[in-house]
């Protein structure tokens, strides 16, 4: 039913939207005290209160407090704390949906509210965000999405951040930036969209890392980082050519078929008989390479 509704409202278009931004908004009123009342009250009814109200507030910061209340033998705690979960989740989704609406329409007036949905309390909301600010692909959103990006503690979010700056940060140095720190997340995911990236932005600053990245953990990133250095081309093409004429190692046929991707396919057989020399062959190989690109530049060859 809540994907129905999304659907639906999605078709509405424009005419939805003033309906749909105070959805996303989330309560600013604050729960400390509530939450300490209702873990540590020792009057039950004051604590049932306080339970019941979390569960009015809708506040998904509550969601873990509540579970540790949950796990004690009251049945009558145990019941107020379910029902108040139940409001609390029912509402992200709430929020959750008429988020992805909002990205579905592409309106630029949602855009603010959007910004603000990428500090919800929920995860699933703020990966949302992301992604619905994505779609609206307007540049005013870069700077949220880059501290999404860098100071978000869930990886979907993170993930999705460096996703939408794919689409959104064109040529921009400081995306740029923070998609390079990115390529040190702990999470596969968040490396691999930060290297897809990086291969769509311009800048020799991000050639080293990628090499780096070309013996990442993930098989994904790894293969990222390929199409990355290729797609930089020639900006990419000394540190390529340095690798090849190297020793093996694990950057070594990566890089090759890096360079397979730059060059036309009438060179691949000097690119495939580079990955086959002895190692101590490679270098004169490679100059005989090299200068074969050299009277191709010089023929007008490219």
């Amino acid at each position: 039913m809540r994907q129905a509704a999304t659907q639906a409202l999605s078709a509405y278009g424009d005419s939805v939207v003033e309906a749909l931004l105070p959805m996303v908004e989330v309560s600013e009123v604050p729960i400390e005290a509530i939450l300490r009342a209702a873990a540590e009250e020792k009057t039950k009814r004051l604590r049932l209160r306080a339970i019941r109200a979390l569960g009015e507030i809708k506040n998904a910061a509550a969601i873990r407090p509540l579970r540790q209340i949950m796990r004690e033998d009251d049945m009558d705690i145990r019941r107020a704390t379910q029902e108040a979960l139940s409001k609390i989740g029912l509402a992200a989704w709430a929020r959750y949906g008429a988020v992805m609406a909002l990205g579905n329409i592409a309106n630029c007036r949602a855009i603010p509210a959007l910004i603000r949905a990428l500090g919800d309390h929920s995860e699933y909301v703020r990966g949302e965000a992301a992604r619905a600010l994505a779609k609206i692909s307007d540049v005013a959103a870069i700077p949220a999405l880059i501290e999404a990006l860098q100071k978000d503690d869930h990886r979907v979010v993170r993930r999705e951040a460096a996703a939408a700056l794919r689409t959104l940060g064109g040529q921009s140095p400081a995306v740029a930036d923070a998609l390079r720190s990115a390529l040190d997340d702990e999470y596969w995911e968040v490396r691999v969209e930060a290297t897809r990236a990086l291969g769509r932005i311009d800048d020799d600053r991000s050639v080293e890392p990628l090499v780096k990245s070309l013996e990442d953990t993930s098989y994904t990133v790894r293969t990222s980082a390929e199409f990355a250095l290729a797609n930089l081309g020639n900006l990419a093409l000394p540190r390529l050519l340095e690798i090849a004429a190297g020793p093996s190692s694990p950057r070594h046929r990566p890089a090759l078929r890096a360079l397979t991707q730059i060059f036309e396919e009438e060179l691949h057989s000097w690119i495939e008989y580079l990955a086959e020399c002895p190692d101590e062959e490679r270098p004169q190989v490679m100059e005989e390479f090299k200068e074969h690109l050299r009277k191709r530049k010089n023929q007008g060859g490219g």
